[in-house]
């Protein structure tokens, strides 16, 4: 028995609170736990609960009761879990230490050692071999007499030796991060790889079940986690076409209905909400540039929305012989001409072009 298709997820946020979100979403994935909170590193416990109460306001889940997430709802759930995790670590003086701690670290392990240093700039000089024995005859170190140090004339009249200098301080050699951070470390990293994988996993189901919005969802959580997991940025970006392709139809249809019943205004609205999705397909942006022509509203608009059904679709005879009439109707001819050349190049037999080609040479 074949298993029932789940509704792809609908969203009524409107696009500032999208707009929102996504930026919260790819700040947090970055920012340390000061950032998330935008507070200094010597921020009091007054300005730290200060700036928590003002931003988690902005995304407790609360404010977004019995309103239809969609795709958004796990990036909403991300964002309120990065800032209280801000907080409560922040908020309590040893996980604050241990925490200020760990970036020390994290920053000492992103600096460079001084050995890697000595590679770049060049090799340190060699350390001068020790001496070996004396040969016969010759007299040893140790009964040698000590060279002395030349006298300046103010030593000589005064009788006095010259301050010996003393001797230069060697400076503390910076210590690594101790084995018990690199083994926190290592466990941080393998508990963001499975949960990397986990999200991939979700994504992929997702798609196959052609919820696209919700595979595009999981797929951006598993790159936050790991953005370098193999095969989920090609499949995140299919997914979104796919995402613009649903949205850019269900605003053309829209259209349609609204133009059916007279309404011109709403349905150039809906027209140019499914150029705005961005879709991989010509044919919404050829809708609405003759949509735009043939009501007289904007020729320039028009002109431009059919360059980018061209360039969408570049072997349609029909959006190239459109948007060469165009471009010959604002006075463009030798514009005109190459695309009357280019249909011929798609179809020889075209009489259209056949015509147009030898009309505007003789201009």
């Amino acid at each position: 028995m074949e298993a029932r298709r789940e509704p792809e997820a609908e969203t009524d946020l409107t696009d500032v609170e999208c707009i929102k979100i996504d930026r919260a979403y790819d700040r947090f994935r970055r920012f340390d736990y000061y950032e998330i909170l935008s507070v200094p590193r010597t921020a009091t416990r007054a300005q730290i609960k200060k700036n928590y109460h003002r931003i988690s306001k902005e995304y407790h889940p609360d404010r977004f009761f019995r309103r239809q997430l969609g795709a958004y709802k796990d990036k909403l759930e991300f964002v309120f879990d990065q800032i209280n995790k801000a907080y409560n670590t922040l908020i309590d003086d040893e996980a604050r230490k241990k925490y200020d701690q760990e970036l020390i670290e994290i920053s000492m392990l992103q600096a460079p050692t001084v050995h890697e240093v000595e590679m770049e700039v060049g090799s340190a000089p060699p350390e001068p071999a020790p001496p070996g024995p004396p040969a016969d005859g010759e007299p040893r170190a140790e009964d040698a007499e000590p060279q002395r140090q030349p006298l300046s004339d103010s030593t000589v009249e005064s009788g006095k030796e010259a301050p010996k200098k003393p001797p230069a301080r060697s400076r503390p050699r910076r210590q690594g991060p101790s084995p018990l951070f690199i083994q926190r470390l290592q466990k941080q990293i393998m508990a963001r790889m499975l949960k990397a994988k986990a999200y991939f996993k979700a994504g992929r189901e997702a798609f196959e079940k052609e919820r696209y919005a919700t595979a595009v969802a999981h797929l951006q959580l598993a790159l936050a986690y790991e953005p370098k997991l193999a095969g989920v940025s090609e499949l995140l970006q299919t997914a979104t076409e796919r995402v613009n392709e649903v949205k850019a139809e269900a605003h053309y249809q829209r259209a349609q209905q609204e133009l059916a019943i007279g309404n011109v205004d709403n349905g150039r609205i809906y027209l140019k909400a499914a150029v705005d999705c961005n879709p991989a397909r010509g044919h919404y942006y050829f809708k609405y540039a003759m949509f735009l022509m043939d009501h007289g509203i904007d020729h320039r608009e028009g002109v431009e929305q059919l360059k980018r059904a061209v360039e969408h679709d570049p072997k349609n005879v029909e959006y190239r012989l459109a948007f060469a009439r165009a471009l010959e109707n604002r006075d463009m001819p030798l514009n005109a001409k190459r695309e009357y050349e280019r249909v011929l190049q798609i179809d020889k037999s075209n009489q259209e072009a056949q015509k147009a080609v030898r009309r505007l040479r003789a201009v």
